[in-house]
């Protein structure tokens, strides 16, 4: 069954206002009350931080002296580190201190600054607050909906998820800030050999439960929240073969760095037409061998790519089976998405974000069977990142061989999506053999595929499971991770603070 067809999803944009900062509080007038951080003389002027009235945080003791600093002034350019280091004060041109909250801390080696956020994959920092406040934005909140979004154009499409009828465009074509929806958009490149970055930047990115988005382009999939991110609905970067293209940065049959090798034919005069199947895709599993003879079958493609995901990269192909009619190509990898909160990222108990590859093709009449695709990437990073839903990048099944049977070997299912079981194989036609299962949870490598006596055409093998990485100073997993945490394929780390 067409996987698209299993998906309900949606993104919405908030329209919380917001100063396009990471949060800064500063007050401004005369002190009316008692200051933040206690001063140790008497004021002679107004205080950098000051207030109008009571503030939620309240002050410590009045002033009894003067100030270390006093408040008439300060020579421009200047800066210090206040607030036990929670914030940085700057000396403008007018000769009084300026303050800037420190969301990572304030450092004082070599001068004093704030500490800033290393985001990975994109070297300009400013694509965390390009969104803005939409402007002319209404998405429906009945129904089922599907955002299709185009990583090579930046153009946004609604559906109706129930009847894939068009709806509205979101976001027209184009790079930069789109107005009317507050969305921007950029390119990114990662440098030769690895795909390209399609950037979408939101004030706050909300997916609610009866929505789903996905890439509908060649480049991998980047998301980027200034404030929080919620994911209620779901986030798709995985099986595309119905589409006739690997969307999302991942590979086509036999293509990626992990790719399963095409099975062979027999030489004619062997006791047989005997055709090898493709061997299973690799990624952060390795995938597993397709069946046949040690001289026909296609060989397992083997795991690649840091676990930090930098480059951002997606899953790779499955063999091809042997033989001389169509329909046996290896299953293509799955993509990669990248999902960025400059506060909360939450995938609640309703969310599920895929990158799972795709079956091998099932094999005709005398051809072997496609091996399965490797499941692609996952990349959560933000300061705070909670789990409670489905994280999933399972690799494909390899499809079954057909021989002397009408209707040939079926398919590998596709990498299941909400789900940490295996991608079961195809089923064989006639004397041929099955295909090898996806990846399960656990271990993260796809299945040699079965290779019995008696078998004429055989099966491909399984993919192995993708790459899912989670970045940020708390992170917590309520929900459910496929590879499971434990595994090569998955892997987490704090952010990268300097």
């Amino acid at each position: 069954m067409n996987t698209r067809y299993l998906l309900q999803c949606a993104l919405a944009a908030s329209l919380a206002a917001c100063g396009g900062t990471l949060g800064s509080t500063g007050d401004a007038g005369t002190d009316t009350a008692t200051d933040v951080t206690g001063d140790t003389g008497t004021d002679t002027a107004t205080d950098v931080t000051a207030d109008t009235d009571d503030d939620m945080d309240t002050d410590v003791p009045v002033d009894t002296a003067t100030d270390v600093d006093t408040d008439t002034g300060c020579t421009p350019f200047d800066a210090r580190c206040i607030s036990d280091g929670a914030q940085l004060e700057v000396c403008n041109g007018s000769g009084t201190w300026d303050v800037v909250d420190c969301r990572f801390g304030c450092d004082t080696a070599p001068d004093p600054h704030c500490r800033t956020w290393a985001i990975s994959n994109l070297p300009d920092p400013g694509l965390l607050t390009a969104g803005a406040l939409p402007e002319d934005l209404t998405l429906p909140d009945t129904g089922n909906y599907w955002l299709d979004l185009d990583t090579d154009t930046g153009e946004i499409a609604l559906y109706d998820a129930d009847t894939w009828a068009f709806m509205e465009t979101v976001r027209p074509e184009g790079v930069g800030l789109d107005t009317a929806s507050g969305i921007h958009f950029a390119i990114v490149s990662q440098g030769e050999g690895h795909p390209f970055l399609g950037v979408f930047s939101f004030q706050e990115l909300v997916v609610p439960a009866n929505y789903g988005l996905g890439a509908a382009g060649l480049n991998a999939l980047v998301l980027v929240s200034e404030l929080s991110a919620t994911i209620d609905g779901g986030v798709f970067v995985g099986c595309t073969m119905w589409a006739g293209a690997s969307y999302g940065g991942g590979s086509g049959s036999s293509e990626g760095p992990g790719a399963g090798t095409d099975g062979t034919s027999a030489p004619t005069g062997t006791g047989g037409n005997y055709d090898g199947g493709g061997g299973g895709a690799g990624y952060g599993g390795g995938g597993g061998d397709g069946a046949g003879t040690p001289a026909i079958f296609g060989a397992h493609g083997t795991p690649y790519g840091a676990p930090g995901l930098v480059p951002l990269t997606g899953g790779s192909g499955g063999g091809n089976g042997a033989g001389s009619a169509g329909g046996r190509a290896g299953g293509f990898g799955g993509g990669a998405v990248m999902i960025v909160s400059g506060n909360v990222l939450a995938v609640s108990a309703t969310g599920w974000i895929d990158a799972g590859g795709c079956g091998g093709q099932g094999a005709a009449d005398n051809e072997g069977g496609g091996g399965g695709g490797s499941g692609g990437a996952i990349l959560l990073e933000a300061p705070e990142v909670h789990v409670a839903g489905w994280l999933t990048a399972n690799g494909g099944g390899g499809a079954g061989g057909g021989a002397g049977g009408p209707g040939g070997g079926t398919s590998g299912e596709d990498g299941h999506l909400m789900d940490d079981t295996a991608a079961a194989g195809g089923l064989a036609g006639g004397y041929g053999c099955e295909g090898g299962d996806g990846n399960p949870g656990e271990p993260d490598v796809g299945q040699t595929a079965p290779s019995p006596p008696g078998c004429y055409n055989y099966g491909g093998g399984g993919g192995g499971g993708g790459r899912i990485r989670v970045n940020g100073n708390t992170r917590t997993y309520d929900g459910d991770v496929s590879p499971h945490t434990g595994t090569p394929s998955f892997s987490e780390a704090d952010l990268v603070i300097s």
